[in-house]
């Protein structure tokens, strides 16, 4: 019988009607829940360390104010607040305050530190955005009580305390660049002519410093990468690999990489322009200041005002030790917003800008090489505004001497590939840079093969002298005696498991499915397996011949690994 008459049968009974509904229904529901993010609301409950406040964990939020997230606690006028307990060699103590509604009205502020006024600020506060008072500290005591007075009845935010040391910087500053979607075929230092790079800044800075060649994201997609760099574990053990779904947050036992540097006394600061990157998902626990401005609707998210952002923050901690991640979203596709630069780079037959490109490529199938390429044509133009406003940041690190102690990490969080079938971690999504600049960093080329997510965590931690915590999986990078016989990248997504596995010889892809609420796999239940040649000058697969029937001795040695892999501990 025809499939479409027989649909038309099942179709007329009520219950066939009723069940087509329901499945629209469900759909519609689930959509719902994969893809909610959170838009800047309060969040309560919060989980965070190295905290100032005489409070209850209750009592504290995490609050945005115009694109910046801090903790917080809610006070009113002449209530007093115990901040401790502090080292015996503070510089500064810095308060950052706002209104809890925008349409209160607040004026003349006043701040006592133990019965002493300190801070007076005149006229009328503004809204939505956080004010920062920094006091130098004369005497210095564990605990200070902070009394706050002003005029009006509104109750004001008032932000987890930085606390500025004495002591001159003499440890490492560390900035991760993160460039989103980034590939190696970007960059300039993989063409024989440096003419033709469109990133000779990038280039020039990293030129005295280390290129790694053989680096690979252990994710497929921003969120389970990032939790790999936070945390040092592959995306199967943190467990935050769904945007939403179960409303899953980097486990709480685990400390962040911005929480141990934070309490090594660092000042932190993270810049990210993408709904995966996000407080909701316990992304901002150790950093002092966290913005987030979502890249395709606003002018705040260029790699020009996130240079300027992380300049200034730099600046103000100019003796003290720092920490910065920022993230840009200009290398991926859709690429957001063509800037005046980006334009004249363009021929005049063009696209007006990616996004509709980049649609109708999703939605249509419109697979064509001209509507690809003319995609690739505007992200080249974009790479090279990125890296126009990149070399402010290296000018401006070089001109005040801060390149004698700071190392500058230059990465992606993944891949990109226009090909969404399956095996999905093909080499394009999961081949990433990894360049190192500073002051103790070897110049070279290294042809090592790097877990950049999870070796991030380790290596920064060996430069700031850390002590390493027990779970990490990661490796110190730097370290020459420590080298890799593979990399692993893992796809945790709607009840599929995906593994790759690549050596210098080969990759093997193992594909079977999940539960993705417990994070059990179900390695019998397979969805499929392959196995590919990598070249070995240039590392290339072939992902059009899946010779896994014809090496059975191989394909047993890699089961043996995705075993172990498997049986690795789960935080969630």
């Amino acid at each position: 019988m025809n499939t479409r008459i027989r649909n038309f049968i099942k179709l007329s009974t009520p219950y066939g009607l009723l069940s087509l509904i329901n499945q629209r229904h469900e759909r519609k529901w689930l959509n719902r829940k994969w893809y909610h993010f959170w838009q800047g609301s309060l969040l309560k409950n919060v989980e965070c360390k190295h905290l100032f406040f005489d409070k209850k964990m209750e009592d504290i939020f995490y609050v945005m104010q115009q694109e910046e997230s801090r903790i917080a606690v809610r006070i009113k006028s002449n209530d007093t607040l115990k901040i401790g307990p502090l080292l015996l060699s503070q510089k500064y103590i810095q308060f950052g305050i706002s209104l809890y509604r925008k349409e209160a009205q607040v004026r003349d502020l006043k701040i006592f530190l133990n019965n002493n006024l300190v801070s007076y600020l005149k006229g009328t506060m503004e809204s939505s955005r956080w004010i920062d008072i920094r006091i130098p500290l004369q005497e210095h005591n564990m605990f200070y009580d902070v009394k706050i007075q002003y005029s009006g009845s509104s109750e004001l935010f008032f932000a987890n305390p930085i606390i500025g040391m004495k002591e001159k910087n003499r440890d490492q500053n560390f900035i991760i660049l993160m460039l989103d979607a980034l590939i190696p075929p970007h960059l300039g230092y993989q063409k024989n002519d440096s003419k033709d790079s469109v990133t000779p800044y990038i280039d020039h800075y990293f030129s005295s410093g280390r290129i790694y060649e053989n680096c690979f994201s252990q994710g497929d997609w921003t969120l389970p990468s990032v939790n790999s760099m936070f945390t040092g574990l592959y995306p199967s053990q943190h467990g935050v690999v769904n945007p939403g779904h179960y409303g899953r947050k980097i486990p709480s036992q685990i400390p962040t990489l911005g929480e141990l540097l934070k309490g090594k006394g660092y000042h932190t600061f993270c810049f990210s322009t993408v709904r995966r990157l996000l407080p909701s998902y316990g992304h901002q626990r150790g950093f002092d200041r966290f913005l987030y401005s979502q890249w395709h609707t606003t002018e705040n998210s260029s790699g020009r005002y996130i240079v300027n952002s992380a300049i200034e923050f730099i600046e103000s901690h100019y003796d003290e030790p720092f920490f910065l991640l920022l993230h840009f979203n200009e290398s991926h596709p859709p690429y957001g917003k063509l800037s005046y630069f980006s334009n004249t780079q363009l021929s005049p037959y063009r696209l007006f800008s990616a996004v509709e490109g980049c649609e109708e490529r999703k939605y249509k199938k419109n697979n064509s090489l001209e509507l690809k390429t003319e995609i690739e044509h505007i992200g080249t133009a974009k790479l090279r505004q990125l890296d126009l406003f990149l070399s402010c940041l290296f000018n401006y690190l070089n001109q005040r001497g801060l390149d004698r102690n700071t190392t500058v990490f230059l990465t992606s969080d993944h891949g990109w590939n226009f090909r969404d079938d399956a095996p999905v971690l093909k080499l394009e999504r999961v081949h990433i840079p990894l360049l190192i600049k500073g002051p103790t960093i070897k110049e070279g080329r290294i042809k090592d093969i790097i877990e950049v997510s999870v070796d991030l965590y380790p290596t920064i931690l060996k430069l700031a002298d850390i002590s390493f915590p027990e779970h990490i999986v990661g490796r110190d990078i730097l370290e020459e005696s420590v080298s890799r016989k593979y990399a692993i990248s893992e796809s945790c997504f709607k009840g599929i498991y995906e593994i790759s596995i690549r050596d210098f010889k080969w990759c093997y892809i193992y594909r079977c499915e999940m539960d993705s609420s417990s994070g059990e796999i179900f390695k019998e239940k397979i969805l499929g397996e392959y196995l590919f040649e990598r070249d070995k000058n240039d590392g290339r697969e072939d992902c059009n011949s899946n010779v896994a029937c014809h090496h059975p001795k191989v394909i047993a040695d890699f089961k043996k690994e995705v075993e172990k892999i498997c049986l690795y501990k789960r935080f969630f």
